[in-house]
């Protein structure tokens, strides 16, 4: 009978062949919230594991594009949410339609349309080395669903997609944050200006 025996190699040998993959999630999250009030580092751990994606990522620039992937998917998400809006006005009788609907719903698909071709372009961007791209289109994608509330606000009506417009916002400012880190000409822009705190305020 064939015998086999093998190497019991140190614990110590057997950690550094391990990938320290579960780390840069916590420290990315970390950092990020520590430079920037609007981020939670619960929040930000918590989104980036529910990709699994996460757990593969070996640096922080497959971090920014799983942060960017996901802040994508929210963003279509949050698109096809105000097309079903404005489909249900549509479908209101006469007396029910609402204009005030009509005219911000169009503005959130257009801005949270615009939000996710940045954010796919972001990723690609990433993925290609041209930093400050990414870290622009990204910090593009910021403002749209903070302009998708806005528009219901002009229009003198509460906007029925603030929940997930907040939540959208979140995830971008966190695919940001981790974006800016591989910019170097980014960050050292952000670090030689005074910081700028904005709070999403709906």
């Amino acid at each position: 009978m064939a015998t086999f025996s093998f190497t019991l190699l140190p614990l110590s040998l057997l950690l550094l062949l391990v990938p320290a993959i579960s780390d840069i999630v916590d420290d990315a999250c970390s950092e990020s919230a520590a430079a920037d009030p609007n981020i939670d580092y619960g929040f930000c751990v918590a989104a980036l594991r529910s990709n699994p994606a996460s757990g593969r990522a070996r640096d922080l620039g497959a971090l920014a594009r799983v942060a960017l992937r996901l802040a994508r998917a929210n963003a279509t998400h949050a698109r096809a949410a105000a097309k079903a809006l404005l489909r249900e006005n549509k479908k209101a009788g006469s007396g029910r339609r609402s204009p005030a609907i009509a005219a911000a719903g169009e503005v959130c698909v257009e801005v949270l349309g615009d939000a996710a071709s940045g954010l796919k372009a972001a990723a690609r961007a990433v993925k290609a080395g041209r930093l400050d791209d990414a870290d622009a289109y990204a910090a593009a994608a910021v403002d749209a669903p903070g302009d998708c509330d806005d528009a219901f606000e002009e229009e003198g009506v509460a906007s029925p997609l603030a929940e997930q417009d907040l939540g959208l916002w979140r995830l971008c400012v966190v695919a940001l944050a981790i974006t800016t880190r591989l910019a170097p000409a980014s960050m050292e822009s952000k670090q030689s200006n005074e910081p700028t705190v904005c709070f999403y305020s709906k």
